[in-house]
């Protein structure tokens, strides 16, 4: 499934979010639109992954209002134009291999690399807050590790909890013997946070 990050906007200069789908970005912002008092637009759609959706969200984490909406600051609204552009790609170092966190390891390399959503599906909570656990913004409370980690035990995989927390540095430690598999209840060291949807009013700023 190929998937592709989205820019959506409420109202006509109100704030825009950068989300990441693998379905249809039309059917996802209808599906925004019924919880928004403002109308939502997709101004912006460009094949892409999950990664690509976390760097944004890292590149333009000072214009965050809330969850995966962003005040529409110039820079922002440079980039969507440039994203218009049919020679445009994706820049190299927006791969971020070096900036992966734990939560952002398990999915890739114990799950196999499934979509945000899904590990959501998984973890009992949504893609933003996915996204927002890989960038570092937010963390799974225990009652979610838990969760994580049945997934992993029916599907027969590897399983270790330090890995919530220690982020491992190759694909090949992840893949470790059953042996060194534990099983722990609740987690220690976990939050129990979770993002909005919506910023509270639209911006100002075009």
């Amino acid at each position: 499934m190929t998937e592709k990050i989205y820019f959506a906007r409420a109202g006509a200069d109100g704030p825009i979010k950068i989300g990441v789908t693998g379905g249809d970005p039309a059917r996802r912002i209808a599906a925004i639109s019924t919880g928004c008092p403002w109308p939502v637009s997709l101004i912006a759609v460009r094949v892409g992954s999950s990664q690509h959706e976390e760097f944004l969200h890292r590149k333009f984490a000072a214009h965050r209002l809330n969850g995966e909406w962003f005040s529409p600051a110039e820079e922002l609204l440079n980039l969507i134009d440039g994203l218009q552009d049919p020679l445009f790609e994706w820049p190299a170092e927006w791969h971020i291999d070096g900036e992966r966190n734990a939560i952002f390891n398990i999915r890739l390399n114990v799950f196999d690399g499934i979509s945000q959503a899904s590990f959501g599906e998984i973890a009992g909570t949504t893609q933003a807050t996915v996204s927002r656990w890989e960038t570092g913004e937010l963390s799974p409370n225990s009652e979610q590790m838990g969760r994580i980690r049945a997934e992993a035990n029916k599907r027969g995989l590897s399983w270790n909890d330090q890995w919530f927390f220690e982020s491992p540095e190759t694909h090949r430690s992840l893949r470790a013997d059953k042996s060194s598999v534990r099983h722990v209840t609740d987690a220690p060291g976990s939050r129990n946070r979770t993002g909005g949807a919506f910023p509270s009013t639209p911006g100002t700023r075009r």
